[in-house]
């Protein structure tokens, strides 16, 4: 069977890679700049996961330009087992605290109107949310390309 695009040990698979982690570093970025975004727990959270899919996504990274050097056909269901693991709890694990943070920041920006005392702070809370949703979107697209792999190895 032909490789799939954006799977494991292609170049499109790479590019997933860095996009997600190019995405999960911006907003982790954001999340540090935003003023008392600390403050609260979803937030912290967001944080977390986003440096542990940097992680995750930098270790894939270096595992698809050794797969791309080499020119091996990376097809091996145990390989393939545990990249559909990964991939499927740091998706769970961005997608609820996206959707945590988010809903922070429809309290503090619509509920409790904060963002007339500090609008920036309010931008800034969006734009990171915004992010983890992008990266989130990149690694469900490596998940279900890689679940495919796995179901057709």
């Amino acid at each position: 069977m032909k490789s799939l695009s954006g799977g494991p040990g292609t170049v499109s698979g790479l590019l997933l890679r860095v996009g997600q982690i190019l995405f999960s570093s911006a907003s982790i970025g954001v999340t540090l700049s935003a003023f008392n975004s600390l403050g609260f727990s979803s937030f912290c959270w967001l944080l977390a996961t986003m440096v542990l899919q940097v992680l995750w996504s930098s270790g894939l990274v270096c595992f698809d330009v050794c797969a791309l050097r080499i020119k091996r056909d990376i097809r091996d269901p145990g390989i393939a087992s545990f990249l559909v693991f990964g991939d499927w709890v740091i998706a769970t694990l961005s997608l609820s605290s996206a959707c945590s943070s988010g809903a922070v920041t429809v309290l503090y920006a619509i509920d409790w109107n904060v963002c007339s005392q500090v609008p920036i702070s309010c931008i800034r809370l969006q734009v990171c949310v915004a992010m983890a949703f992008i990266a989130w979107f990149l690694t469900a697209i490596s998940f279900l390309v890689t679940f495919w792999m796995l179901g057709s190895v």
